[in-house]
């Protein structure tokens, strides 16, 4: 859990967008780390059509599967932004 809490420290002091997913909730977002709490992170997310939600999410660290940078996909959204 703490590499994965360093890992997210990274994406937010580089403001690295990335992409998460969560396979046992069906969840995939696309944004950037806005903060690193004890064991979630508050995430603002890209929508599918290119544009920074207001909201953000609060995700849970031990439930997060997969975490991508630099994807085709998440570099073609950040083009269109």
């Amino acid at each position: 859990m703490v590499a994965l809490k360093n890992c997210f420290r990274v994406c937010l002091i580089k403001k690295i967008t990335v992409s998460i997913s969560n396979v046992k909730d069906n969840l995939f977002s696309i944004g950037r780390v806005k903060s690193v709490q004890n064991s979630e992170i508050l995430f603002e997310t890209i929508s599918t059509n290119a544009k920074w939600s207001k909201k953000m999410e609060k995700l849970d660290i031990k439930k997060i599967s997969l975490i991508e940078y630099q994807t085709d996909y998440t570099e073609s959204l950040l083009v269109a932004l």
